[in-house]
C-alpha cells in the first residue's frame, strides 16, 4: 500500500546528494586550463625579452661611457690636438684633475639616463662604478706622480 507522507518529510532534503553531483568527469580545459598554460608561456616570454632588453641596454650605456671615459684620459682621437688627463704633466695634470673627475662623473649620469627600468639601471651601476673607481685611482697615481715632477 501506498504511503502517504507527512507535510516535512515531504519538504525536507535528502540526507546525501543524488550520485549525479558527485561525479565530475569534466576535463581541465572545460574551465580554461588551456588559456591559463598559454598565458603563462606568453608571460614567461615576454620576461625573457624584456630581461634580453635590460641587458644590451646596459651594455650600450656602458660601452658609451667606457668610451667617453677612455677619450678623458688618453685623449680624443678625433682632436688629437687636445692630451688627455694621462698626457698631461706637472701644473696643469695636478690643476685638471678636479675637473677630469667631474667631467667622468657627468658622463655616467648622461649615459645611464636613457635606460627606462630598474634592473638595466642596476647592471649600469654596477659595471660603471667599477670603471669609475678604477679611473679615479689611476688619476690619483698620475696626480702623485706629477706633483714629484712639479
Amino acid at each position: 500500500m501506498a504511503r502517504i507522507l507527512s507535510l516535512p518529510e515531504a519538504i525536507a532534503p535528502p540526507k546525501e546528494p543524488p550520485d549525479v553531483y558527485r561525479r565530475s568527469a569534466a576535463p581541465a580545459g572545460a574551465f580554461g586550463a588551456q588559456i591559463g598554460e598559454a598565458m603563462e608561456s606568453v608571460g614567461t616570454n615576454v620576461l625573457k625579452v624584456a630581461d634580453f632588453y635590460d641587458q644590451a641596454a646596459a651594455e650600450q650605456a656602458y660601452t658609451e661611457f667606457q668610451h667617453g671615459v677612455n677619450n678623458v684620459l688618453y685623449g680624443d682621437p678625433d682632436r688629437p690636438d687636445v692630451p688627455g688627463y694621462m698626457g698631461m704633466t706637472g701644473e696643469e695634470a695636478m690643476k685638471a684633475r678636479p675637473d677630469v673627475q667631474r667631467r667622468i662623473d657627468d658622463l655616467m649620469q648622461k649615459s645611464g639616463s636613457g635606460l627606462l627600468t630598474g634592473r638595466s639601471q642596476q647592471r649600469f651601476q654596477h659595471q660603471s662604478r667599477q670603471l669609475q673607481a678604477s679611473s679615479f685611482a689611476q688619476m690619483g697615481r698620475h696626480y702623485e706622480q706629477q706633483a714629484s715632477v712639479w
